[in-house]
């Protein structure tokens, strides 16, 4: 019988591959951050959402094979694909990142934070507000970090035991 922990738990190879598929999905982001004026910001606003949200999530490592969402990334790569959505791709890795949370919450503040580093921002803010959202994405990666800090319940882990 299954430890309620690790019921909900994906196999290391389920997640490897989702995780390879991701990386390899993404590799246009390369692109925008490097060559689109509406984008420029964008690897460091990444960099600081994912680095912030990984380090939050592995105060609580317990989380960082949930199923549910690993397969929910999967699925938005795999409709990405299909559909040929770019923004998809970028949707599945914020997914993929944002679910090895251990709070709900935090969770739903770094989905919300990962539209700072994402070329749909650039997309939309130019052709509907008709401004550069360039110059916001670094501050708002770094208050979706602050918000995640406030809302994750995260417990640090028990010391290893004395040999």
């Amino acid at each position: 019988m299954k430890s309620p922990v690790s019921a909900n738990q994906a196999p290391w190879w389920f997640v490897a591959a989702v995780l390879a598929l991701l990386l390899w999905s993404g590799r246009s982001l390369q692109d925008a951050w490097t060559k689109d004026l509406l984008n420029l910001n964008g690897l460091i606003a990444f960099i600081i959402w994912a680095g912030g949200t990984l380090l939050f999530a592995l105060r609580t490592p317990t989380n960082l094979r949930n199923a549910s969402w690993w397969t929910t990334a999967l699925l938005i790569c795999l409709a990405a694909k299909f559909l040929h959505l770019k923004a998809l791709n970028q949707a599945a890795i914020a997914v993929a990142i944002a679910g090895i949370l251990p709070d709900f919450r935090a969770r739903i503040a770094s989905l919300a934070g990962a539209a700072a580093w994402t070329t749909a921002l650039g997309w939309a803010s130019i052709r509907i507000f008709y401004f550069n959202p360039d110059p916001f994405r670094i501050p708002m990666a770094t208050v979706s970090i602050i918000a995640i800090a406030l809302l994750c319940k995260t417990t640090p882990l028990p010391p290893s035991p004395a040999k």
